[in-house]
């Protein structure tokens, strides 16, 4: 029994004393090329007169582009105005029609009760 042991013992030491090379698993990461750049407004050449109509064109731009979409925003709301009037209208026909409906019914039962003839009178 000690010798199943004894070889059970060096068979986990064996298999848990295995090491990888550390230096096989790092990966290099690859040089990208990403253009850094810096644009200076400032640099010969570029003159305040130069950048201005540029930085207004893209102040402009934006403003448009927010102008339109609050226009849409608008016309959303609108729309759902309008709708939740109209249902509120046919739900207030929907009303005056089932009310005369029922007043029909009672005047035509009042009607009905009144014209009867009574049954005779028997001597």
């Amino acid at each position: 029994m000690t010798k199943y042991l004894i070889i059970l013992g060096a068979i986990i030491l064996t298999s848990c004393s295995k090491k990888t090379d550390v230096n096989a698993s790092v990966e290099i990461p690859e040089k990208l090329d990403y253009d850094t750049i810096a644009i200076d407004s400032f640099a010969p050449g570029a003159t305040p007169a130069n950048m201005a109509p540029k930085v207004i064109v893209v102040k402009d731009s934006a403003a448009e582009a927010k102008k339109k979409e609050l226009e849409t925003q608008i016309k959303d709301l609108e729309k759902k105005k309008k709708e939740e009037e109209k249902k509120k209208a046919d739900e207030k026909e929907k009303a005056k029609k089932t009310e005369t409906e029922k007043t029909k019914e009672k005047s035509k039962e009042e009607s009905s009760q009144t014209l009867t003839p009574p049954p005779p009178i028997a001597n």
